[in-house]
């Protein structure tokens, strides 16, 4: 079926034939499929054994980004109550009803700045790497809370894999560099 190939998830313009959509139909109705915006369905069973989903079908050109990605990159203990995700801020995006989904809308060069492609559970999806991280905690430390962003700022100076250099340009570029300063003077 074309759920198990797409890892659980269906956009209608894959449907080959009118006896597809009818399955289709019937599927929803028997409430195994659930429709989770105009044009993209999800299976049930398949999306409920995971913690990930497929960002691209839902929203194409998303990036994970603010409690999503701090918990990927093991920043934070806190356990992200949606997924959050970030757009460039001329895009409208239209929201399913199903999964929770938060978007943030960025400046096309705050957008752009640090995407990576991983694989999630057998998802590729775009995340912002651990350095854009620690400058979002920091560039929304109003929203997020001082004590969410003085432990993602620890917990990056305990990695080992930790690059000040692309920290300290990133600070720059999204005008944060002041208040990074401080932070990482009151840490080290």
């Amino acid at each position: 079926m074309i759920f198990k190939r797409n890892k659980g998830y269906l956009r209608s313009n894959e449907l080959e034939s009118r006896t597809m959509r009818n399955h289709l139909q019937k599927l929803i109705e028997q409430k195994k499929v659930t429709q989770i915006k105009r044009g993209v369905y999800c299976l049930n069973e398949e999306v409920a054994k995971r913690q990930m989903i497929d960002v691209e079908r839902i929203i194409p050109g998303a990036v994970l980004c603010l409690y999503s990605a701090w918990s990927l990159h093991q920043l934070t203990l806190t356990i992200p109550n949606a997924f959050h995700l970030a757009v460039e801020k001329s895009r409208k995006v239209i929201l399913p009803s199903h999964p929770n989904i938060m978007v943030t809308y960025l400046k096309k060069e705050y957008y752009e700045l640090g995407i990576e492609n991983t694989t999630i559970e057998g998802f590729m999806v775009k995340i912002y790497d651990i350095e854009k991280c620690v400058c979002d905690a920091v560039k929304y430390r109003n929203k997020v809370g001082m004590e969410l962003t003085s432990e993602v700022i620890k917990n990056y100076l305990a990695m080992n894999t930790r690059n000040i250099d692309k920290l300290v340009k990133y600070a720059r570029v999204m005008r944060v560099f002041n208040t990074m300063k401080m932070y990482l003077e009151v840490q080290l």
